[in-house]
């Protein structure tokens, strides 16, 4: 086995020891941004059991949309399920992910700030652009009476240099218009 640049016998490896492998990570590169960005809006992952998972991207409506995030994610093969659903490969990663995000939570998501790539990818997918103010908002009402997470988010976008106010009831983000002007420039 190739371990720290040099051929050794399994039984000579030791606990920190790095192997050589041909596995690529889902995450290299800006697909961990991407995938983020998708997590927090319209895709999910699938647990098909304790140690694989696939992630899943779903939209009646834009099927044009979800077919360019599938070439954005060259490096994952994903499967039309022909319900507008299309399924990636099951791996040992996207299970990893899910239980790491749990239940797609935002604050899960991001660990400290929002980039600049899972923002765009978020407002693609639960944006909205208000074109007679000029300004973005993103729905996300699967928390909407849910303080703690809104209030959570919100910080997030500060964090990000992206003053935000909520609605509670809603769970609906909106961007004033010198906020959303800095988000188009990005």
């Amino acid at each position: 086995i190739l371990v720290n640049n040099k051929w050794v016998e399994a039984k000579d490896i030791n606990n920190g020891d790095k192997l050589k492998t041909k596995y690529s990570s889902i995450k290299h590169g800006d697909g961990e941004d991407f995938i983020n960005g998708c997590l927090v809006g319209d895709s999910y992952i699938h647990i098909r059991d304790k140690n694989t998972g696939c992630l899943v991207f779903q939209d009646s409506k834009n099927t044009e949309y979800v077919k360019w995030k599938i070439k954005c994610l060259n490096t994952i093969k994903f499967n039309d399920t022909g319900d507008n659903k299309w399924k990636s490969e099951y791996n040992y990663e996207f299970a990893k992910i899910k239980k790491e995000v749990y239940n797609r939570n935002t604050l899960n998501v991001f660990k400290d700030t929002i980039s600049d790539l899972s923002l765009a990818i978020w407002i693609m997918d639960d944006g909205h652009f208000k074109k007679t103010h000029k300004t973005y908002s993103i729905s996300v009402k699967r928390f909407s009476d849910n303080f703690e997470v809104l209030e959570g988010i919100q910080r997030l976008f500060f964090k990000s240099g992206l003053p935000v106010k909520y609605k509670i009831k809603s769970g609906n983000f909106v961007f004033d218009r010198n906020t959303s002007d800095i988000i188009a420039e990005k």
